[in-house]
């Protein structure tokens, strides 16, 4: 890349949208585990913040009415690019309608703790 460019008056940057996906009835079953889940997640938004984003989490969908509550703000947001943190599983109904009418590309995450 050249030196001599005009420099930016603006730097390029994006509006990504996170949340994570799970299935609710774990909840009761497995009580740590959402929690532990969230601070995944956590990690993964600092990840992206590292990027020098402007990231908007929108926390764990774990059921439909959820994922169709979500929905409406999702779309407000204008968003550039959205992850889709695969934390737990996740019936499709979950995630399903999301990614049907968000028109902005998607990425499915699942990454792994490392402790």
């Amino acid at each position: 890349m050249k030196s001599d460019l005009i420099p930016r008056r603006k730097p390029l940057t994006a509006n990504i949208g996170i949340f994570g996906v799970g299935l609710d009835i774990y909840w009761q079953q497995f009580p740590d585990l959402l929690d532990a889940l969230m601070e995944y997640m956590d990690v993964f938004e600092e990840m992206v913040q590292a990027q020098h984003v402007h990231a908007v989490n929108f926390g764990m969908i774990d059921n439909a009415e959820a994922a169709y509550a979500i929905l409406k703000e999702m779309k407000a947001a204008d968003l550039d690019l959205v992850f889709c943190d695969m934390l737990t599983y996740a019936t499709s109904s979950t995630f399903g309608i999301i990614i049907r009418e968000l028109d902005v590309p998607i990425v499915l995450v699942a990454l792994q703790p490392l402790v």
